[in-house]
């Protein structure tokens, strides 16, 4: 998933802000909002925000569930020339699960600037059943290195 961000002519400036889940997120299937589990590169919980809602900062965050009855993995991934990497990944599980990268833009509003667009890469994973931290890193690694390559890094 790429983003490419940038101001109209005649505008030299905006901030971007906003709340702790906003960035690029995913809501899951209805199946998948109760008995899900949450595991990022880091291995933590991260940071309690409000009910079950935590930030992280972590290279990728995976979240496990039931999918109409079939155990499911789906990861996202975080580029390093992402600005602020790693993402603060958020997630909730109640009242629904919900994953978004995010830019911490709740804490460290960012300044957009004419003629610097702000680009975002993020990758996304999915695999049937559980997945170990340990396959969705060598996932991460792998895609890393393919989006570097694409770019000329």
């Amino acid at each position: 998933w790429r983003s490419r961000l940038s101001l109209p002519p005649g505008k030299e400036a905006c901030q971007l802000s906003g709340s702790h889940y906003f960035g690029l997120g995913m809501r899951f299937l209805e199946s998948m909002d109760r008995g899900g589990r949450f595991t990022n590169s880091e291995g933590k919980e991260g940071e309690w925000v409000r009910g079950s809602e935590y930030l992280i900062a972590a290279k990728w965050c995976a979240y496990t569930a039931t999918a109409d009855g079939h155990p499911v993995t789906v990861a996202l991934f975080d580029y390093a020339n992402n600005p602020r990497h790693p993402a603060r990944m958020f997630t909730m599980t109640t009242p629904f699960a919900y994953l978004s990268a995010t830019l911490n833009l709740w804490k460290e509003p960012l300044t957009l600037k004419a003629g610097s667009p702000l680009e975002l890469n993020y990758g996304l994973a999915l695999w049937d059943g559980q997945v170990e931290p340990e396959k969705i890193e060598r996932a991460y690694q792998k895609w890393t290195g393919f989006v570097a390559a694409a770019a000329g890094h």
